[in-house]
């Protein structure tokens, strides 16, 4: 079945050239664009601009996610059957017989049909971007023009590896800030909901002029009691809305930028891409693959620029990283310098985790404290003032 495609090429003269074509697949419009003298830097199934809410996310909510070890464990197992000269569809067999996952399954299962009618592993997989990512297929497509596919696909496997433990390292950290904070809510809610509507009557009987904090504290009390049964489907709504939103164009690129410049996160999220553009292009370089991930880095290069000229302009690639990759060009060993700012960015997002951890969780236990300590004293106010009535 005909659908569209959205495609970005470099043209002879090194501009840079989008359009939309429909054909039957994605290896359809790339020999098109092959075939019209094109560089194609990507082809991808036509994205929906603007907002819409997306339903899916309500599937996915009761679907067991896939995780890094699914796609680390399914690229070294299926390398190595590879290796050993199984056939496809046979390894994709006994794969899916071992993965406990039924949404992988499903997926894998997919795959080998799309393989049995004739496709190209690549453009299989390609089916399933949100899975095998362009890193994953980027590799798998080198693998199977030059024959080395089991060798790609274990370089791979080694790769997922080290991104697995980056990931896991993240979340193991931002366990304790995310229980403090959810015990947070569930204090505050607990407190709203049940405790602060026993003052509202004796407030009310005793007739004293209320501060203003009691008077928020009261209405956000009775806001929780009177539409509790609203906030969780608005909070889920909200969080539909706004995955919507950021899966399109502008929405993705001002959601990025709100994460750079994020207090205390910032850096972390900056390192981490740093950390993860270095790993991709230099595999991709050490595998043979001449793509840069950069489109405008592309173009400018194709015009007979280096590589580090373009990255020294923007100010989100700090100097040192421009300089490396500099004399990486210099030096014939791009691919190594790539990769070496990796492992060296991988070391600062560890620190940097452990940096932002120490200051959270003080952070959260004294955010706690004041928003505690602002609730007791909103009672104690108006009880202070019956007191001196009742003196008098």
């Amino acid at each position: 079945m005909a659908r569209f495609y959205e495609y970005k090429v470099i043209s002879s003269d090194g501009s840079v050239v989008t359009g939309e074509s429909q054909a039957e697949s994605v290896k359809v419009v790339y020999d098109q664009l092959v075939s019209h003298g094109y560089s194609v830097v990507s082809v991808e199934p036509k994205r929906k601009s603007g907002f819409k809410f997306d339903l899916s996310f309500f599937d996915r909510l009761f679907q067991k996610p896939i995780k890094d070890d699914d796609l680390a464990t399914f690229t070294t197992l299926f390398g190595t059957m590879l290796k050993a000269g199984v056939p496809l569809t046979e390894g994709l067999d006994v794969i899916i017989a071992q993965t406990e996952n039924d949404r992988f399954k499903m997926i894998l299962g997919e795959v080998k049909r799309h393989i049995q009618a004739g496709e190209q592993l690549s453009e299989a997989f390609g089916r399933y971007p949100k899975v095998f990512g362009p890193l994953f297929l980027a590799l798998v497509t080198v693998g199977e023009i030059g024959g080395g596919l089991p060798e790609n696909l274990l370089y791979l496997a080694g790769i997922l590896e080290s991104q697995k433990e980056l990931n896991q390292k993240i979340k193991n950290a931002m366990v304790y800030p995310s229980i403090m904070a959810g015990v947070a809510v569930i204090i505050v809610s607990f407190l709203l909901t049940f405790i602060i509507p026993q003052f509202v009557e004796i407030f009310t009987d005793a007739g004293v002029d209320l501060p203003g904090l009691t008077l928020a504290l009261l209405w956000a009390s009775g806001f929780m009691k009177g539409y509790w049964f609203f906030i969780l489907p608005g909070v889920i709504l909200a969080i539909v809305g706004l995955k919507s939103l950021v899966r399109s164009d502008r929405g993705e690129y001002y959601w990025h930028m709100l994460q750079l410049r994020l207090p205390l996160a910032g850096d972390l999220v900056r390192k981490l891409n740093i950390a993860r553009f270095s790993r991709t292009y230099g595999s991709l370089l050490s595998r043979g693959v001449p793509l840069v991930e950069i489109l405008r880095v592309q173009q400018q290069v194709k015009q007979g620029r280096s590589f580090s000229e373009p990255l020294a302009e923007s100010k989100e690639i700090p100097p040192m990283v421009v300089q490396m990759f500099s004399v990486g060009e210099e030096s014939g060993s791009l691919d190594e310098m790539a990769l070496e700012v990796a492992e060296f960015y991988d070391r600062e997002v560890a620190h940097e985790v452990t940096r932002l951890t120490t200051v959270l969780e003080p952070l959260l236990i004294i955010a706690m404290g004041l928003i505690v300590s602002g609730m007791i004293l909103a009672c104690l106010l108006p009880m202070f003032d019956m007191m001196s009535v009742a003196r008098a």
